[in-house]
């Protein structure tokens, strides 16, 4: 489990990946034999439960979207869940940012080694 813990940490699609590592695990070490072909079908089943729930929800809905955005009320909202959407992952991005300018602002005037005249 480390192992699959160290692949989300470190590739795109952390829980894809995981997902998928830990359905392979589960299938290897419990299925029987083969256990290769177990444990790809574990892996399978799990990224199959993964996505098809997404997929499912966004082929139901989408007819429905065309018809919201003709209301000028729910495309309003639709507007304002665009950028949600777009504006969630800049803020992810930019906190670590922020974060990191304050820390070395406060850091630099402790590793500031130049004399003072007073």
């Amino acid at each position: 489990m480390l192992d699959g813990l160290g692949l989300a940490e470190t590739t795109p699609g952390p829980l894809i990946l995981a997902t998928g590592f830990v359905g392979f695990l589960a299938g290897f070490r419990h299925g029987g034999e083969p256990k290769l072909a177990f444990g790809l079908l574990g892996a399978a089943v799990t990224l199959w439960a993964t996505f098809a729930p997404c997929f499912l929800w966004i082929f139901t809905g989408a007819p429905y979207v065309e018809r919201l955005s003709s209301n000028p009320r729910l495309a309003g909202a639709l507007a304002g869940v665009t950028a949600a959407v777009v504006g969630e992952p800049l803020v992810c991005a930019a906190r670590p940012v922020r974060h990191g300018e304050r820390d070395a602002a406060w850091a630099a005037p402790t590793l500031d080694t130049r004399s003072r005249e007073p």
